[in-house]
């Protein structure tokens, strides 16, 4: 069955993020987790990867980075070879678009998919959570993504865009059935099948075609569907 998956509104880096790194860690079993990092949705995949490795390493982690910069890589079958011994994948935050171009219908995308649907845990911030989706929010517009996790769509940063669009522009170009979850910085969402357990300093907010209801660090709620 499908493993967890952890999503991040952003910024998992700073000092108040450190429990949402821990607890992803706790959750992948007790011994210190096997995580591979891809940094390609990063400006500066090199600094996106150091900092990651980094950070998780520093809790006890076996971190270690794939850069993969573009399609070509992604279609080599021994880029992505990590992916079949690892017990997290860690998406780093940074550009949907060039995570989406990258993997999209390649190697490294399926055995990603492949590697998920057998137990292990997916973990991604910011553009690595839009990305992961069938749709990622680009200047107002939903676009085309890589469909890892069905029937639902994420907006990380998201308090700083909740001000300025109210749920009904946000949802524009959905379909009614899409469940959308609105993810502060240094706050994450824990799903593991259809329940959700909100992590960290800020709240997920859930919009749904007909309501609207956010939840904070501690709470959880059930999904409609399973995103597999």
């Amino acid at each position: 069955m499908p493993g967890r998956v952890m999503l991040i509104g952003g910024n998992e880096f700073g000092r108040e993020s450190t429990p949402l790194l821990s607890r992803l860690l706790r959750a992948a079993g007790p011994d210190a987790p096997r995580v591979t990092v891809l940094p390609t949705a990063a400006d500066n995949p090199r600094k996106a990867a150091r900092q990651a490795v980094g950070a998780l390493n520093a809790l006890g982690a076996k971190a270690a980075p794939v850069m993969i910069a573009d399609a070509t890589i992604a279609s080599d079958p021994a880029a992505s070879a990590a992916l079949e011994s690892t017990q997290i994948v860690y998406l780093t935050d940074g550009n949907p678009l060039a995570l989406v171009e990258a993997l999209k219908g390649t190697e490294t995308l399926a055995r990603l998919q492949h590697a998920w649907a057998n137990g292990v845990m997916l973990a991604a911030s910011g553009a690595g959570a839009m990305a992961l989706c069938d749709y990622y929010w680009d200047s107002g517009l939903w676009e085309k993504a890589l469909g890892v996790l069905k029937r639902m769509v994420v907006l990380p940063h998201h308090e700083m865009i909740a001000g300025r669009f109210n749920a009904v522009r946000l949802r524009t170009g959905l379909p009614a059935e899409y469940i959308l979850l609105g993810i502060d910085e240094q706050t994450a969402a824990l799903i593991s099948g259809q329940e959700v357990e909100v992590l960290g300093a800020g709240d997920v907010t859930v919009y749904r075609a007909d309501s609207e209801q956010a939840y904070t660090g501690g709470q959880t709620f059930e999904l409609d569907v399973v995103p597999g």
